[in-house]
């Protein structure tokens, strides 16, 4: 077969690269060497995952430039604005004419960090631009044609930094600068007609510092250049008519140094080169129409290196290439409109890798493109606008049979023959015209006899026998007028028991037990009064176990399990007793090495022992991801696999634990479809979905070791950002940029504050998860799943330190934590000094208080004894008067008695005379 039907058709969804292990390792004896193999050992070794930005915050979709900085951030250039990503939304740095510390244009055309880090920008019109990170300010290096040592133009194409520190400046009209940040000199180099020696073109587009310092500049029509530093002139490289080992173009668009150290220049229509640095030759990649393994587009506009050294090289219009060392083959991807995970666009301005070996993309016009590396293995195989496609995303069936075909039955397109060498599909559907056609394109159910016939369950169209030789189609329907016909038309589960009998499930209309002998069916029906017979009509599943018993997964009354000797049923069905089913809807049956039955329900998982007839009930509150249970299988180690409507959970029976997987982990979506699943007979897993299905290893899922820095992106008062202070006078708590804030101080009045902070990992956003602390104020952690927002109000005055802790996909806590000291002043009448001179204040009116009454006492004390004194006085003298009074009254008392007595001898002689 032709390689590039491989090709176009693995772009249905993965980006593929290949390990120097492959060139490594022997290939096996049987291996051919041709692109099916290639593509086969290409999918062992790893697939990618796209994610895509448009419209989520990114300022424009057309970016120049792509680089992680050494804390973990992703930045982008575009023609309106920076942007920094910390894997929840975009912060973008704009021009402002106010404001002398912000960028100097919006026309972003490269960007570098230092070993300080400070990160160099390169601009349209706003020169050369250094960021500072801690104060979130830009500092300008422009044109200043009174200063001969500014740089040449500000219209900057391309920078570079040298090991000295020193910034190569390419510039778009001006020659080429070597910028030295320490003194903000630059040394000019341009264009000399009468110096061969000198720079080839004052049009710069790239400038390049390879691992030992030379270095390479490439000119926009006039071909590429390399400095002589020892004679401080260049040394130039042309294409030549006449040497087809000479550049192969003169336009240069790209200049990358691999890990091998070799230098790639890219061209404009004139295809790759490779440099031989002994020789001082080239090699040429062109695009070939008559090889669909060379170049894709000879209009090269970046090149970069994934972590297993393939070579991805983005071209103008012609989408990507991936040039493969180990078979010295391009790989080549194109966009696809009705598939959302190829590229976003053939123009492929930018490739950029990350720490954790994803690759970053930057389209025209189709915005940022993550590619992530799925380190979990997770085939995805979906339908698109090639003919060899999967003929439909919806995949209700999975089978695999005695000749290693891989079998799918889709929701309207039919059943498709999966050749897995080949990568291609192909369909068979309904032909009105073509009685020996499949009966129906909606395919529920795919099972094998022993002859090797192939039985197909259709929704609406009965059931078919496929011969997989002369591929034509023999169909069972439903005839009224015939009681030994099939029961319905919409048959949902096909099995095969141990005595070679085909039993039949439909849904509405019971079991079906085939009769080859006379191509008849005996039927199996429910009935209400019999609670021996079938427990429903309508039948979602099968299960022949290795005992030979026959379960019958229903759709509104439980399980059956149907006894052969008695030609009866034993019926399970939800009881609120314990140890019965989880719930009466059952989408899937399956049975361990350990003869348990695993039970799929839309309400948990359950595992049933045939020894106690007693169920063991699992669900999401136990670690499974939902409760709506699809499939489930069972892997060469016995963990149990099962698809659930929220992604792919692995069960561990010995340990009881779960682990989960969603889209962001390769799946074709979260939502899977019920019993669509198989184990092939390589150990490979099949789960179907709504977007396609995926084929995994399960010893390929390996936990990703990286452990991704754990920043603060954000802080807020009172729900508004807080921005970093421009100079001393500003108010701002914020003296640097929160990401490498330690301490804050707030006021008494900030009490409401909000922290936003991200684990800079981008595979697997959704699934992190985080717990944060404000210690002195919180209780305990707060574990809020994957939140990266924490609010805390009327917190009051004192020292505190928030730390927030990140949880990875393995569901592994990580040992590094973030923190930042948080301290609330208290109002000035809560101070230490205010409540010292409060305290003083009052013991002194205490004291004061004290004193006066003291002292009115004492005062009190020397009136009363004045006043005493006075009285007593007083009292003496009027004693004494009184005294003098009484001796008066005693003589004069003395002096009447005396009268009186004279008065009375006087009357007495009176008397006496009468």
């Amino acid at each position: 077969m032709k390689p590039i039907a491989i090709v176009r058709n693995f772009a249905l969804l993965f980006l593929l690269t290949v390990s120097t292990a492959v060139n490594a390792s022997a290939p096996a004896k049987d291996t051919i060497y041709n692109a099916a193999a290639v593509l086969k050992i290409m999918k062992r070794v790893g697939d990618w995952q796209l994610q895509s930005w448009k419209t989520d915050g990114l300022s424009e979709l057309d970016p120049n430039c792509i680089m992680q900085d050494s804390k973990g951030f992703i930045w982008v250039g575009t023609a309106d604005g920076l942007n920094r990503y910390d894997g929840y939304k975009f912060k973008i740095f704009r021009n402002d004419v106010k404001d002398p510390a912000s960028i100097g244009s919006n026309y972003i055309q490269d960007m570098a960090e230092d070993k300080d880090g400070y990160i160099w920008i390169a601009t349209i019109g706003g020169g050369l631009n250094r960021f500072d990170r801690k104060t979130n300010q830009f500092r300008r290096f422009t044109h200043n044609d009174k200063d001969s040592k500014s740089i040449s133009s500000d219209f900057v194409s391309k920078i570079s930094i040298e090991k000295s520190g020193k910034i190569w400046v390419a510039t778009q009209r001006d020659g080429v600068n070597l910028f030295d940040p320490k003194t903000g000199n630059s040394v000019h180099y341009f264009t000399n007609k009468n110096n061969a020696k000198s720079i080839s073109s004052n049009e710069i587009a790239k400038v390049y510092c390879d691992n030992d310092d030379n270095v390479w500049i490439g000119t926009v029509n006039n071909g590429l250049g390399l400095f002589d530093r020892k004679n401080n002139n260049f040394n130039t490289f042309r294409h030549s008519e006449t040497d087809k080992s000479s550049l192969s173009g003169d336009k240069i668009t790209a200049i990358f140094e691999d890990s091998a150290h070799q230098i790639w220049v890219g061209t404009q229509e004139n295809g790759l080169n490779l440099y031989n640095r002994a020789g001082g030759t080239f090699k040429h990649f062109m695009n070939d129409p008559h090889n669909s393994n060379s170049l894709v587009n000879n209009s090269i506009q970046c090149i970069s290196e994934d972590e297993s050294h393939s070579l991805w090289i983005g071209t103008e219009n012609g989408g990507l290439s991936i040039y493969s060392y180990a078979w010295d083959v391009f790989f080549n991807y194109s966009h696809d409109d009705v598939d959302n995970s190829t590229i976003t666009s053939n123009s492929v301005d930018v490739i950029s890798p990350d720490k954790t070996g994803n690759m970053w993309l930057g389209t025209f016009g189709g915005g940022l493109s993550l590619y992530k590396k799925n380190k979990s293995a997770f085939n995805h195989y979906t339908h698109s606008s090639l003919a060899t496609s999967l003929s439909n995303n919806f995949v209700l069936d999975l089978f695999e049979d005695d000749s290693n075909r891989i079998w799918v039955g889709t929701d309207g397109g039919g059943l498709n023959l999966f050749d897995l060498k080949s990568g291609k599909f192909t369909a068979f559907k309904h032909q009105d015209a073509n009685k020996n056609s499949i009966s129906g394109d909606n395919v529920l159910a795919i099972r094998e006899d022993r002859d090797k016939n192939l039985w197909i369950g259709t929704w609406g169209n009965g059931a078919n026998i496929m011969n997989p030789k002369t591929r034509t189609f023999k169909t069972f329907k439903h005839n009224p007028g015939d009681p030994s016909s099939l029961s319905g038309d919409n048959i949902y589960a096909i099995a095969q028991t141990h005595d070679n009998k085909i039993w039949l499930g439909s849904f509405g209309d019971g079991l079906n037990l085939y009769q080859p002998k006379t191509n008849s069916f005996i039927h199996y029906r429910n009935n209400a009064t019999d609670p021996k017979s079938l427990a429903s009509d309508r039948i979602n599943t099968l299960l022949s176990d290795s005992k030979g018993n026959l379960w019958i997964g229903t759709d509104d009354a439980g399980v059956s399990l149907y006894n052969g000797k008695t030609n009866s049923f034993i019926n399970f069905k939800h009881n609120d007793k314990t140890n019965s089913v989880s719930n009466n809807t059952i989408f899937d049956l399956y049975e361990d090495h350990l003869g348990y039955i695993w039970v799929c329900t839309l309400s948990g998982l359950n595992r049933f022992d045939p020894k106690t007839h007693h169920f063991t009930i699992f669900k999401a509150k136990d670690g499974l991801p939902n409760d709506y249970v699809q499939a489930i299988l069972e892997d060469d180690k016995g963990k149990l696999w099962v698809s659930t409507n929220n992604g792919i959970s692995k069960y561990d029976p010995t340990t009881n634990k779960f682990r989960n997987f969603t889209i962001e982990n390769g799946l074709q979506a979260d939502e899977f479809k019920q019993h669509s699943a198989f184990k092939s007979s390589t150990g490979a897993l099949y789960f179907g979905g709504v977007n396609g299905f995926n084929s995994f290893f399960p010893d390929q899922l390996t936990e990703t070791p990286y452990d991704p820095p754990l920043v603060l992106t954000n802080f807020q008062l009172f729900n508004k950002n807080v921005e970093v202070a421009e100079n001393s006078d500003d108010p701002s708590p914020l003296k640097q940029d929160i990401s490498v804030t330690k301490k804050i101080t707030l006021s008494h009045g900030q009490s409401v504050l909000s922290f936003e902070y991200a684990s800079l990992d981008y595979l697997s956003p959704n699934k992190k998860k985080y717990a944060y602390i404000l210690e002195g104020f919180d209780k305990g952690w707060n574990y809020v799943d994957n939140k990266n927002l924490a609010v805390y109000t009327n917190v009051p005055p004192g020292t505190y330190t928030f730390r927030v802790k990140s949880q990875g996909e393995a569901g592994k806590w990580s040992p590094h934590m973030l923190s930042l000291v948080v301290t609330v002043v208290p109002p000035f009448w809560l101070t230490w000094w205010f409540e010292s001179l409060t305290g003083l204040f009052i013991i002194s009116c205490v004291y004061g208080f004290y004193r006066y009454r003291v002292n009115s006492f004492i005062k009190q004390k020397i009136r009363l004894e004045h006043l005493v004194k006075e009285r007593t006085t007083e009292v003496r003298h009027q004693a004494s008067e009184l005294q003098k009074t009484s001796r008066g009254f005693a003589i004069h008392e003395r002096r009447i008695a005396g009268t009186i007595g004279r008065t009375t001898g006087t009357g007495r002689r009176f008397a006496g005379i009468k």
